[in-house]
């Protein structure tokens, strides 16, 4: 995305106590035209309903008889992951509460499973972003950790103050109203589809909003990390 860091081929870490923030950068990779998978603890049904993203999805679970597409081994999410980087020439991959993972297998087992894909996503020229909590590694983990993932320097909520008018009134605006497209924001502020573009890519890189496609139009929807603007 325009302004940002290349994310084709790198490995990223997002660290944050809640998923909005993940969600909002893999949201925004979509919509620029990135095919994606997303690895989760949550059930997919569940992922999609809330962030409105159109993925591949595969359900981090030891439950045999759940409906869906699940994974119960780091094999299988190594090998999912990385056929999926293999088949797509612009992907993003999501691997969502890495805690899960390291709860169920071990921290150097699923550092090994981290190794592993980050060197696909280079081979295949991917994006993939690992989401985790910092407060459930120890200090020793995370630095090992972040030795091997890059900082994304994209998306970050900011202190209210610092987000700038012209983004706070869209964000009103989109608390009171349902479904929102990009051309009802132009029309509701009068600007031009090119300024509406901007102001939401704005909010996109600072996790505010999700987009989804709807046929010709671009829906936009809030995220839980907009409730402090409201």
């Amino acid at each position: 995305m325009k302004g940002e860091q290349n994310l084709e081929g790198g490995a990223f870490i997002i660290k944050e106590a809640y998923q909005d923030k993940a969600f909002a950068v893999f949201s925004g990779l979509l919509i620029n035209g990135y095919k994606g998978l997303c690895l989760s603890r949550a059930p997919p049904d569940e992922i999609k309903r809330k962030y409105n993203i159109d993925a591949q999805m595969l359900w981090m679970t030891t439950q045999k008889d759940q409906k869906g597409d699940v994974a119960m081994t780091l094999a299988a999410i190594r090998s999912r992951a990385k056929e999926f980087m293999k088949r797509n020439k612009k992907s993003a991959v999501l691997l969502d509460r890495m805690d899960y993972l390291v709860s169920m297998f071990g921290f150097n087992a699923v550092m090994k499973l981290i190794y592993e894909l980050s060197d696909d996503a280079q081979v295949y020229q991917a994006c993939m972003m690992v989401n985790v909590h910092p407060s459930t590694l120890s200090a020793q983990e995370l630095s090992v950790l972040e030795q091997e993932l890059k900082q994304l320097k994209g998306p970050a909520v900011p202190m209210a103050h610092e987000l700038p008018d012209d983004l706070h009134e869209i964000i009103a605006y989109l608390a009171n109203s349902e479904r929102v497209s990009f051309k009802e924001v132009s029309k509701k502020f009068g600007i031009t589809k090119t300024t509406t573009r901007k102001r939401i890519q704005g909010l996109l890189d600072k996790g505010l909003v999700v987009v989804k496609k709807n046929g010709r139009n671009k829906i936009i929807r809030l995220t839980e990390g907009a409730q402090v603007y409201m």
